[in-house]
Parts: structure tokens; C-alpha cells; sequence
């Protein structure tokens, strides 16, 4: 399953509840004006931090790298839908910017190369 994390908010730090894999998360995101760029961090329910501020790139999974108990099995992706290779940036975060998450059975699709043949 591929499905976009709306973005709910526009400031320059915000935190907004996701579903994932059945599981409630809060996502706390923040834009560092010193080098232009948003920060993801997630937080349990009970608001610990499950990981901290991860820099939200162009077509990088953010999360598969780390080993993290308690967060989510699938991967975040970012994708510009205007500029694909441009970074995420005060204005276009949610606009054209957009986080999709992907299942663990997504991924393990795409890594065997049938899920775009279902798209």
C-alpha cells in the first residue's frame, strides 16, 4: 500500500497525528530557516520521540535505515510533483511537495519490480 501523508498545517513548526500500519503517531515538523530545509521528527502518543529531526529529501527513504523499535516497518518518501529533484522549501512543502509512506509489502514489491506494472 502507497498512500500521501497529507500535510494539515503550514507554519514553521506544526505537529499533526498520522495513521500508520494501524498505529497512531504525532509527526512534528519543523523548517530550519538557517538552511532552508524541513525536519521530521516522530513521537509515540505519549510524546516520546521515536526519532529526531530527520532532513526531508527528494526521493530518499527517510526511516528504512534505522532501526527503530517501535516506529512504523514501512519508509517515507518525499516526491516533487513539478520539479522532481527540487527540495522541500517553506512554500511548496504539501503543495507540491508531498510525503507519501510505503508499505513493507510496497517496498518488497518495487524491489522486485512488480509494482509498477500494477499502477
Amino acid at each position: 500500500m502507497i498512500y500521501e501523508i497529507v500535510i494539515t498545517n503550514k507554519s514553521h513548526y506544526f505537529v499533526q497525528t498520522n495513521i500508520i500500519d494501524n498505529q497512531a503517531y504525532q509527526f512534528e515538523f519543523s523548517f530550519n530557516s538557517r538552511d532552508e530545509r524541513w525536519r521530521l521528527s516522530v513521537l509515540d502518543m505519549k510524546d516520546n520521540y521515536l526519532i529526531r529531526n530527520i532532513k526531508i529529501l527528494p526521493l530518499i527513504g527517510m526511516f528504512k535505515r534505522y532501526k527503530i523499535e517501535k516506529l512504523f516497518f514501512g519508509d517515507i518518501v518525499g516526491f516533487n510533483n513539478k520539479n522532481i529533484y527540487e527540495y522541500p522549501n517553506y512554500e511548496n512543502l504539501g503543495n507540491d511537495f508531498k510525503l507519501y509512506y510505503f508499505s513493507i509489502e510496497a517496498i518488497d514489491k518495487i524491489k522486485r519490480g512488480e509494482l509498477w506494472n500494477n499502477i
